[in-house]
């Protein structure tokens, strides 16, 4: 995840992840990055440009909101995130407009 980290992550969300918990803040990212891609349904998403979460700066991880906007559609989610074991749950839910 490491080495692709770039491919799904904006510069800005690379630069809030605290020294130490690389892992877990890119497998939370990934994961509220890819239940979006999911929700949306369709090809043609830059994880990069297209999908912007919005991070608290405190003890957790985990992305409070996120937005989708392709130019075309634009959509509000909330993430949340359960950790089972040494896994990660990431799901969200679409804001109403």
């Amino acid at each position: 995840i490491h080495r692709i980290a770039h491919k799904f992550c904006s510069k800005r969300e690379l630069s809030l992840i605290p020294e130490g918990r690389e892992l877990e803040y890119l497998h939370l990212f990934w994961g509220a990055k890819e239940s979006i891609y999911k929700s949306y349904g369709r090809k043609q998403v830059d994880f990069r440009a297209h999908i912007h979460l919005e991070i608290p700066r405190l003890q957790s991880a985990l992305p409070s909101r996120a937005l989708f906007n392709n130019g075309e559609t634009h959509h509000e989610y909330e993430v949340h995130a359960e950790t089972i074991g040494d896994y990660y749950l990431v799901y969200t839910f679409q804001l109403p407009s």
